[in-house]
């Protein structure tokens, strides 16, 4: 057999050695059979690879994939020029395979895409669900806008899915695609929920977290459809992952959408894994649960919290500096009454000390709001985060509303013994970084944060007459909601006291009317 090879083409030099016994010419023979089986995709990376006829189509299709899970990239784009030699005989189930093995290789040659692209728009002749989702998949994959492509698959999909056709699986590939492209198709996506409030409970548990979150993707928030795959979500939870079910509280969170029975089930799934196998919230997944629960929605039951006591002190020194501050900012919702703080306050607020050099000015506020709430007395913490506030300040200009929050928080603080030092220094540069920036295009709410502060926080003199001045200015300008005015008006009073309505005697009335 090995005499009729190529010349020039040699065996392996084990197939080459001499037989000493039956035995070792036996296995030698099968080693020989399997190296000549492929032979053929050997000659195709060193360019050798003879022509495919038409009628050899699956073939080569079958060369193709078996590339493929070989991850032999080489291999892959070798054979990808005879596909394209036959692009006009192909069908839309073998380019989207071809364009499915691009993206997963990562192969994102411009003009391999194009010539595909093409192809896939000429062969399609007849409906083929689980082509126009395989395709849909890869370019999302690959994060490739092919403009004129994807438009194609669009009203393809939407045709198919308004006669109920579409096979689930494929249409939760299309929005998964879709919403990973950011490419939010109104046409498309309404004839998708169309048939999934119909079809939901063909969803499997991956599917049905992947829809969820694709709607969320792209900020559509369908009623009818988050309706419809309530209870088929409720029976997928115990074959969810973890990572599903983050993706199903991120979804709900980000749509305030406060589904209790279906909150409630998933965290008591979290819990029972954890009882049964000691299972926690991955690092990974951890912000975003808990800030879709304490934060987006503001639901804290007991399996949620008992959850959160188990996982956070094991998982968060690995976590990101995104997720971390995700978490740290929601422990100021949950109740101190029902919460085991003193278990996570060292953990977490040790990780914060971590990221400190990295934190801006949300950031900053958001772990000290969190280390007042959590009652956290380290003087080590204390000293440094005041310390890099006070640079932070002093090195950018930072937005009004943290600056705002910031003086809401010193008010609590100015009565603790905590890096008193410290904390002056971040008066001093607060109060400096706000004059700088001055009060004039400051939003109505932080304006009014700033008056309840100067009420009852000292050392900050120099600030209460601007405020004063830029408040009455747009209240005597009838400028002010009258849904706003009110709050306004009252913190203008705490802070000035009742000779406020003596000095501006139109404060005092309940409508505002413009004055000069």
């Amino acid at each position: 057999g090995l005499s009729t090879l190529p010349r020039g083409t040699k065996p392996p030099s084990r197939l080459r050695a001499r037989a000493r016994s039956p035995l070792a010419c036996h296995v030698r023979g099968v080693r020989c059979l399997r190296w000549l089986h492929h032979s053929e995709a050997r000659e195709a990376i060193r360019g050798q690879m003879p022509e495919f006829s038409a009628q050899q189509i699956l073939r080569l299709c079958s060369h193709f994939h078996r590339a493929f899970l070989q991850k032999d990239k080489g291999q892959l784009i070798a054979l990808a020029s005879e596909l394209q030699r036959h692009g006009h005989l192909l069908r839309p189930a073998e380019v989207s395979m071809a364009l499915n093995h691009f993206a997963h290789s990562k192969i994102l040659d411009e003009a391999l895409w194009t010539t595909f692209s093409e192809t896939l728009i000429q062969s399609y002749i007849e409906v083929d669900c689980k082509a126009l989702g395989l395709a849909a998949n890869a370019y999302a994959r690959a994060m490739l806008q092919h403009e004129e492509t994807l438009t194609f698959l669009a009203r393809q999909v939407e045709a198919v899915a308004w006669k109920g056709q579409m096979e689930a699986r494929n249409l939760a590939m299309v929005v998964n695609a879709f919403s990973k492209l950011r490419r939010r198709d109104e046409e498309l996506m309404g004839a998708i929920s169309f048939q999934l409030k119909s079809s939901a409970r063909a969803l499997n548990a991956v599917d049905l977290a992947t829809v969820a979150n694709g709607y969320a993707r792209l900020w559509l928030h369908d009623a009818e459809v988050f309706e419809a795959m309530q209870e088929p979500l409720i029976d997928a939870l115990p074959s969810c992952s973890i990572q599903n079910l983050a993706m199903i509280a991120h979804a709900y969170g980000r749509f305030f959408r406060r589904d209790e029975p279906l909150l409630l089930a998933l965290c008591r799934q979290l819990l029972e894994r954890q009882r049964r196998c000691g299972e926690v919230i991955p690092a990974e997944n951890m912000g975003s649960i808990v800030h879709a629960y304490a934060t987006r929605l503001r639901f804290c039951p007991e399996e949620f919290l008992r959850v959160v006591e188990h996982s956070l002190p094991k998982v968060v020194m690995q976590m990101e500096l995104p997720d971390t501050i995700l978490t740290v900012a929601a422990l100021k919702n949950m109740p101190k009454e029902s919460f085991d703080f003193p278990r996570i306050r060292g953990p977490v607020f040790a990780q914060c000390l971590k990221f400190m050099p990295k934190l801006m000015s949300s950031g900053l506020v958001s772990v000290m709001a969190a280390a007042v709430h959590l009652e956290h007395e380290n003087p080590q913490f204390w000293t440094q985060i005041f310390w890099q506030g006070a640079a932070s300040l002093r090195g950018s200009t930072w937005p009004a509303a943290p600056a705002a929050a910031l003086a809401l928080l010193l008010v609590e603080l100015q009565g603790s013994a905590l890096a008193k030092t410290e904390m002056v220094r971040l008066q001093e540069a607060l109060a400096e970084s706000v004059l700088s920036g001055g009060f004039s295009e400051m939003p109505l709410e932080t304006l009014s944060d700033w008056a309840k502060a100067l009420s009852r926080l000292q050392g900050f003199e120099v600030l209460k007459a601007p405020v004063l001045s830029e408040a009455t200015r747009r209240l005597g300008a009838g400028v002010v909601p009258a849904a706003a005015r009110k709050g306004l008006v009252e913190a203008l009073q705490q802070m000035h006291g009742e000779r406020l309505f003596e000095e501006f005697p139109f404060l005092a009335r309940s409508e505002p009317t413009p004055t000069t």
